[in-house]
């Protein structure tokens, strides 16, 4: 517990950092990621969410805001874990990709069955859940049956493009190049939209939003990766601190260590002004002459080790932007109309300006 007790320390002070630079409360999620989190025992849950407790102010923990998440293939999980989601609110992410042959076990034998009967007992609990489906080749073709099935159930969906991946999966029979990527999203988009977007489908609805925006002349500022302007903070097991444009392969870009320094420590760090030097200099030769830059916080390329850092060009949200514009546009999304759009999407909390 000795390396999560620092990572805890460290949560919370950004969030005292950030609170001191801006005006307004910072809501902060801890998401447990993988790997497969449910490999550790409940017992093991409930000592990091004792020791949370511990180190947060009560009241942090009272509003909601410091949250635990953990994203899960759920192929195994037991009734005392189950147990410790509805007893301490954890949020859940469920990666199903509900066609066979995308995700295995670690001994090669297909996992959908084991997943549907465990997503049954989370519901049977009471215990709401989002799902991830990636988009792979044997996905593709059935993106529109998922939304559908899942729609009618209220629930929505984030897409995962399989651009690259682990050597566990077979990529030579799963893996899209980016214009079959491109390709299937505008598809899933234009389904969705006609669908009257009932349900939040990222990273379309992010895409719309921005668009959106664009069109409409608003902006915000781009995060910027300095201290207290950090979107996402990434902590491996060893607790060295990544981008999430970076793999946890590569093993010199790492930003920080959190099991041999403090927070303050790593931000006044040459190691990570580097960083954050590299990161203004690929958002500048990638953004800088984007169309969406303004509307789009620049946040899309660095997202995920394949948003196109390493291609120096945004992968799938800004082609994804332009298809939406022509898309509104063509079918008469302008003017007034676009403004309702908008205000209904600002009302749902999704637009910002």
């Amino acid at each position: 517990m000795d390396l999560w007790r620092k990572i805890l320390i460290a949560i919370r002070d950004y969030r005292i950092m950030y609170e001191e630079n801006f005006d307004g409360p910072l809501f902060s999620t801890i998401i447990w990621h993988g790997g497969e989190p449910f490999v550790h025992s409940a017992e093991y849950w409930r000592q990091v969410l004792t020791l949370q407790k511990e180190i947060f102010p009560e009241e942090w923990l009272q509003d909601d805001s410091i949250s635990n998440t953990v994203q899960t293939n759920l192929y195994a999980i037991t009734d005392e874990q189950i147990d410790l989601i509805i007893e301490y609110g954890i949020k859940v992410g469920v990666s199903c990709d509900f066609v066979p042959g995308t995700r295995m076990s670690a001994n090669g034998k297909e996992s959908n069955t084991r997943v549907f009967e465990n997503l049954q007992r989370l519901d049977k609990a009471g215990i709401t859940f989002g799902i991830i489906t990636v988009l792979s080749a044997n996905t593709r073709s059935k993106l529109c049956n998922i939304h559908d099935f899942l729609a009618e159930r209220g629930s929505g969906f984030r897409i995962l493009p399989l651009y690259r991946g682990p050597d566990s999966r077979p990529m030579e029979n799963l893996g899209l190049n980016n214009q079959e990527i491109v390709d299937s999203l505008k598809e899933m988009f234009v389904h969705w939209f006609e669908s009257g977007c009932a349900n939040d489908v990222p990273p379309l609805s992010d895409y719309l939003w921005v668009t959106v925006m664009k069109m409409l002349n608003l902006r915000r500022k781009p995060f910027e990766r300095a201290g207290t302007d950090e979107l996402v903070i990434i902590v491996n097991t060893d607790g060295k601190l990544h981008e999430a444009s970076h793999r946890f392969g590569d093993e010199d870009k790492y930003y920080g260590d959190l099991s041999t320094q403090t927070l303050n420590e790593i931000f006044t760090s040459q190691r990570y002004a580097e960083s954050v030097r590299k990161h203004h200099e690929d958002r500048k030769q990638i953004c800088s002459d984007c169309l969406y830059f303004g509307a789009c916080n620049t946040f899309p390329a660095f997202a995920v080790p394949d948003g196109g850092r390493d291609e120096g060009r945004c992968q799938w949200a800004q082609p994804m932007m332009q298809f939406i514009e022509n898309y509104l546009l063509e079918n008469g999304f302008d003017g007034d109309v676009l403004q309702s759009l908008a205000d209904k999407m600002h009302e749902d909390g999704e637009l910002y300006t």
